[in-house]
């Protein structure tokens, strides 16, 4: 991943400055956020070659899991959040309607019934692009409070999962024969709760 990006703060809330309030009500208030961001995983499309001993693939060793998928130009990415139809094309998924995240229609498998050193390892080449982003932000609301001559302190917290509240999706269906290709069918289990806790 060439972008993972983490933020955390501790800020004391400013509170204290009203000064027509009582120091214990207003004194001791935090918030405390947590941001991650990271790009997309890389994403490998091959031509689901199966391997037998009359298709020795490429270099007559048995290297056919190898072979990547030839790429035919035009790779539009779409919005995973809207229902796409993919245009008819020469994978298993035109005509399909779905979450498209990339139009399947970009990529072709290499012909699987070649002998030895009439296949090629296909055009794509290996993490030629990349699957959805991923960003997510929580955030703790805490009240310190001084007992005993500040000798300890009682802390109320409140924290608050996935603040953001959206969908982080999955990566896409990368298996070209399968009716699903280019399609996010899946979310990452962010966790969406609201804890409370209360320590001394």
């Amino acid at each position: 991943l060439p972008n993972y990006f983490n933020f955390t703060a501790d800020w004391e809330l400013p509170f204290y400055k009203a000064s027509f309030l009582p120091g214990r009500l207003t004194k001791g208030w935090f918030l405390r956020p947590i941001l991650s961001y990271r790009d997309g995983q890389p994403l490998i499309i091959t031509s689901r070659l199966s391997r037998s001993p009359n298709k020795p693939g490429p270099s007559g060793v048995g290297d056919q899991e190898l072979v990547m998928a030839n790429y035919l130009g035009g790779l539009t990415e779409y919005n995973p959040e809207i229902v796409q139809t993919a245009a008819a094309g020469a994978t298993g998924s035109s005509g399909k309607t779905g979450n498209f995240y990339f139009n399947p229609n970009s990529f072709v498998a290499v012909p699987s019934n070649g002998i030895a050193g009439q296949f090629t390892y296909g055009t794509l080449g290996r993490n030629a692009f990349r699957g959805p982003d991923n960003i997510n932000l929580d955030v703790s609301l805490a009240k310190s409070i001084a007992l005993w001559n500040e000798k300890s302190n009682l802390e109320f917290r409140s924290d608050f999962f996935d603040v953001l509240n959206h969908a982080e999706f999955g990566n896409p269906s990368t298996t070209i024969t399968s009716s699903t290709f280019g399609q996010i069918s899946t979310t990452r289990s962010e966790e969406r709760r609201v804890g409370k806790e209360c320590r001394s």
